[in-house]
């Protein structure tokens, strides 16, 4: 028989955190861990003005009848019936279809709580091993010239690399302290307290879907068959790979699951969104939630791995009405890495947006022929002619003959003649202002360049003013990226040295010294940091300045980046001490102000900003300091800050630049204030000077 409906809304109306209790749910501050999945962080939030539940993970939720029949598993009457006996409230004695359970009923069988307690990492720790590793050759040329992954992937995802544990521990352990990177998630629990991760190694980085560093995964790079290939920080629960990625996708794009990192970032670089399951036993509830609702696709392993991970995330997807598309692999191929590669060494290199060519597409061979019969039918040319062809200065020519004789065939004549035909068209293009083209030339020099034996480091040059080149022509192409995928340690010491300028015959110019290459380089991030003043780009920069001091490169302009860069990162102290050194020597007006933002005490940030003035002789630059100084003063002698607002006012409107808002204000706050007279505000510059000396 059917429960009434009045019996029915009391049973609704019960607090929803009083029926939890009963069931067992420990709720704290209307939260608690979700039975019906296996959670480990509380997900399961309850809604006293509503009265309902809801898991922000398995996004099941109701009232409390639908509470009972989650927690218990038992149809709508079972439910209502315990509720009743738990509550008192009586129901129809003549009811037979309604059962009458004892109190407690056995509960039905859940998803065993994880007994690991897992840990968060120590955030800082990972962005600053982060941003002081770069790639080192033998992780380029695993992830360029073996694997041809995409160097834009590769550094959107800021994969990294590390080639000595034992000095890395050392530098993080004078950073931080040893214990705490013995706690950190990134050290083994010994005595000894080394990095978990084995050098030679890459560095995958893990971001929760806001973007902040949850975890690292390190790929073993060395020939030790001892040695575990993969790591993963102690006690730290491992999710997706590349999680961010769900934020930015639109609810009709197909999304492609892989099974490892390796796979994950083939399809990226195939030009696919992807995400990556760790390992094929790894597949937390929490992370497979996201993927609900999703056009998901998946490239199974071709083993008994990988059609199990593929089964299980449609299991474990069904109740939320999402399947996991099968795809075919290629013949012969045992994951989307093989494929990939196999359909990498079939398209152009020079074309970062190419699609894998079509067997006898023109100007490609077929790669079902050997290396050496597909060279000789896919161009009737040698390396040496198409040489001959760059002398000659015909490029076009030189570039559409060694394109193809370089997707067959990687030797070491036909790679060395790719690389400089290559750095040639990229100056061509660049000249033809054909920018996007001449940057994914550039990507693909890259990938090339580490598969070259330059001894005479004549490649190497050649990458570096290429950069260059491509920085000045397009202003989105980002240096401090490159350096951190290129690495910092890769610059030798003939980059480093200044040369001396050589004036035309007869002209009276004296010689004078040029900016080294890695001069030019840091100066250049530096105006990209200044445009993105924030952590993670002082980081970046910070490998590139701690170079150059190591280096005994102390000129003003590479000292005063320092500084910016050590403000940005939160260490204050040392970038004050560097401007006062500085100021021993130099007098610049910028120097003044920028010491003075680092400044607290009203009195010596004042002395700094009167300073600044007094160095500064055109009056449009000295706008800014005058709009601090009078902030600073307002309140304190208003008549000084009028007359440095006024001053600012009327170099603004020379200048054509409308006054703001907060000028606006202030402008009213001192309308009925008389500014001081020229002399005397002359006078307190000098007064406040002599006063506060720097340093």
């Amino acid at each position: 028989m059917r429960i009434p409906e009045d019996i029915v809304s009391l049973l609704e109306a019960l607090p929803v955190e009083e029926v939890a209790r009963r069931l067992g749910v420990a709720v704290r501050r209307h939260m608690a861990i979700c039975f019906m999945h296996d959670d480990h962080h509380p997900s399961l939030a309850f809604n006293p003005s509503k009265n309902t539940f809801y898991c922000f993970a398995c996004q099941k939720g109701g009232d409390p009848i639908r509470l009972v029949q989650e927690h218990q598993g038992w149809a709508f009457p079972e439910a209502c019936a315990w509720l009743a006996n738990q509550f008192g409230i009586p129901l129809q004695e003549d009811d037979a279809a309604v059962p009458k359970p004892t109190i407690p009923l056995p509960r039905k069988k859940t998803l065993p709580a994880s007994s690991t307690k897992y840990r968060q990492i120590d955030r800082e720790v990972g962005e600053w091993l982060l941003a002081h590793v770069g790639l080192s050759p033998v992780a380029r040329a695993f992830l360029f010239a073996s694997r041809r992954y995409r160097p834009e992937v590769v550094r959107q995802l800021r994969i990294a690399s590390l080639t000595d544990s034992a000095a890395m521990a050392a530098r993080l352990k004078r950073r931080f302290g040893s214990e705490r990177c013995r706690t950190s998630g990134f050290f083994w629990d010994d005595e000894a307290s080394t990095l978990i991760f084995d050098s030679p190694c890459l560095l995958f980085p893990y971001f929760t879907p806001q973007g902040e560093l949850c975890s690292i995964q390190s790929r073993y790079l060395g020939d030790n068959p001892q040695t575990p290939r993969f790591r993963f920080p102690k006690e730290v629960r491992q999710g997706l790979f590349n999680v961010p990625v769900l934020s930015a996708l639109r609810p009709d794009e197909p999304l492609f699951l892989a099974e490892g990192v390796t796979d994950c970032l083939a399809l990226l670089s195939s030009g696919r969104r992807a995400v990556a399951f760790p390992a094929a036993g790894i597949h937390p509830e929490e992370d497979v939630a996201l993927l609900a609702g999703r056009r998901l696709f998946m490239y199974p392993d071709r083993d008994d791995a990988g059609e199990r991970l593929f089964l299980k995330l449609n299991e474990m997807l069904q109740p939320f009405a999402t399947v996991v598309h099968r795809l075919p692999l290629d013949e012969g191929c045992k994951d989307f890495s093989d494929m990939y590669m196999a359909q990498a060494s079939a398209q152009q290199p020079w074309d970062a947006g190419s699609q894998p060519a079509k067997e006898g597409a023109p100007g490609l061979p077929s790669p079902k022929h050997p290396n050496n019969q597909a060279l000789k039918q896919s161009s009737p040319m040698t390396v040496k002619e198409v040489f001959d062809l760059r002398k000659q200065g015909r490029l076009e020519e030189a570039y559409e003959a060694i394109r193809p004789m370089y997707a067959v065939h990687k030797g070491k004549y036909t790679t060395l003649c790719m690389f400089w035909v290559g750095s040639d068209i990229l100056k061509l293009r660049l000249s033809e202002k054909r920018t996007s083209e001449a940057a994914k030339i550039f990507e693909a020099l890259l990938r090339v360049a580490p598969a070259i034996d330059d001894q005479d480091h004549k490649v190497h040059e050649a990458v570096l003013h290429d950069a260059l080149r491509l920085k000045e022509a397009l202003p989105t192409f980002s240096m401090l990226q490159f350096m951190q995928q290129y690495g910092v340690d890769r610059l030798t010491d003939a980059d480093w040295q200044s040369a001396m300028s050589q004036p035309a015959a007869g002209s009276r110019d004296r010689p004078h010294p040029l900016p080294s290459t890695a001069q030019r380089i840091i100066t250049l991030a530096f105006h990209e940091l200044h445009h993105h003043p924030d952590a993670h780009h002082a980081q970046l920069l910070m490998p590139l300045l701690q170079e150059a001091s190591r280096r005994r490169l102390r000129d003003k302009h590479t000292r005063r980046y320092t500084a910016v860069a050590l403000h940005l990162a939160g260490d204050d102290g040392k970038a004050a001490d560097i401007y006062r050194d500085l100021l021993r020597r130099h007098h610049d007006s910028y120097l003044y102000a920028e010491l003075a933002a680092l400044t607290d005490a009203p009195g010596p940030k004042a002395a700094l900003l009167c300073r600044a003035i007094l160095n500064q002789r055109q009056e449009k630059f000295c706008a800014p300091y005058r709009l601090a100084l009078a902030r600073l003063l307002v309140g304190h002698d208003d008549r000084r800050a009028a007359y440095e607002l006024q001053r600012c006012l009327v170099t603004r409107e020379k200048e054509g630049y409308r006054p703001t808002r907060d000028l606006l204000q202030l402008q009213r706050q001192l309308s009925s204030v008389v500014p001081v007279a020229a002399t005397d505000q002359q006078a307190f510059y000098r007064r406040m000077a002599d006063k506060y000396p720097v340093g």
